[in-house]
């Protein structure tokens, strides 16, 4: 089971009892609709894959059979995801502490803040089981396990002022291989330092905040479609 400390956003306050007890019931439920989620698609795999070859010939092989709930499995979990179902949880850094150096990009960041104003921080990407053993990275309650974004639409851990990480020692290993200089999203030239002139349209109140395209069936922007070069 997910176990789900979580720490508060404000520094050397501890979280309360009933904080503890939230979070530890949003991992229980959590990891039951995980699991559910899985059976289903196990069985509905299994369904289809029958129903479909009964309907075409009387008679089937186990062979047939493991080919179609193949297909058929992968079928359904591509349309559960388009629906958004289930709860995101990403496996691809098990030890974001063990990432290698030369996968972590060179990004001179401080120099390009008054461009980009850390628009990065605007993206949207599922937590590890390593952040949220952590309890530090804030995830949203209504979308587990996606980082949490405040109402500006910003990761609740970006200092608004500076626009830096505020957990940075403990960012998640997608902050940690993300390459903003191969975004066209954010850079229309990275080494001219030449800012996408859409990334911030105007507002009728003067606020700054990154407009990125939908992803695949209207998901928010995601980081992770453009974390894996650093060439």
């Amino acid at each position: 089971m997910i176990k789900l400390p979580m720490s508060p956003l404000v520094p050397n306050e501890r979280m309360t009892e009933a904080d503890r007890q939230v979070a530890v019931g949003f991992g229980f439920c959590h990891n039951q609709v995980n699991t559910l989620a899985r059976q289903l698609v196990a069985t509905a795999a299994e369904a289809g894959a029958v129903a479909n070859l009964l309907r075409a010939r009387g008679l089937i092989t186990q062979e047939e059979l493991d080919s179609e709930r193949e297909a058929e499995r992968g079928r359904i979990t591509g349309l559960l995801k388009q629906e958004d179902f289930g709860v995101a949880l990403s496996d691809e850094f098990p030890d974001k502490y063990a990432i290698p150096a030369e996968q972590i990009p060179a990004i001179d960041c401080e120099a390009r803040y008054h461009l980009c104003r850390g628009a990065c921080c605007a993206l949207r990407f599922p937590l590890s089981t390593q952040d949220l053993d952590e309890g530090v990275v804030r995830w949203e309650l209504g979308a587990p396990y996606l980082i949490r974004q405040g109402q500006d639409r910003r990761c609740v851990h970006q200092d608004r002022a500076s626009h830096q990480c505020s957990i940075y020692e403990h960012r998640p290993g997608v902050c940690r291989v993300y390459n903003c200089r191969n975004d066209k999203r954010i850079w229309e030239d990275f080494d001219n330092r030449v800012i996408n002139p859409g990334l911030f349209p105007e507002t009728h109140d003067g606020s700054a905040v990154p407009h990125f395209p939908q992803g695949p069936a209207g998901n928010p922007p995601d980081m992770q479609a453009q974390s894996g070069s650093n060439s």
